[in-house]
């Protein structure tokens, strides 16, 4: 897994680590548009909050697959039970040698139409 270190807004990354983060969050809003009970119960619990709209911190390996991931106000219904399902999934790609991680990502949760 790439270092952990001190965080770096988006708009000073490279743009190797900007366009690794973009690939990350459009699989991860594809994985949580499924329809499977576990996601379905996490965007409900993200509605009752009034939000659709969550950040999380992902650590991907040197394969691609995630390492871990950790929602922002984790303590909330689904979470929990979301989490292992994203466990060790492919996210396609390689990060980068040099990424900085965790990657803080804001995701738009939504259903599919």
């Amino acid at each position: 897994m790439a270092q952990t270190t001190t965080y770096l807004r988006s708009t000073d990354a490279p743009v190797a680590w900007r366009e690794f983060a973009l690939v990350v969050k459009e699989r991860l809003q594809a994985w949580l548009a499924q329809d499977d009970d576990p996601i379905r119960r996490f965007r409900v619990s993200l509605e009752e909050r009034g939000t659709t709209t969550l950040v999380v911190r992902v650590w991907v390996l040197e394969n691609g697959e995630i390492a871990r991931v950790e929602f922002d106000g984790a303590s909330f219904s689904g979470a929990a039970e979301l989490r292992p399902l994203l466990m060790r999934k492919s996210v396609g790609a390689t990060p980068p040698a040099d990424l900085l991680q965790p990657l803080h990502l804001a995701l738009s949760v939504q259903g599919k139409s």
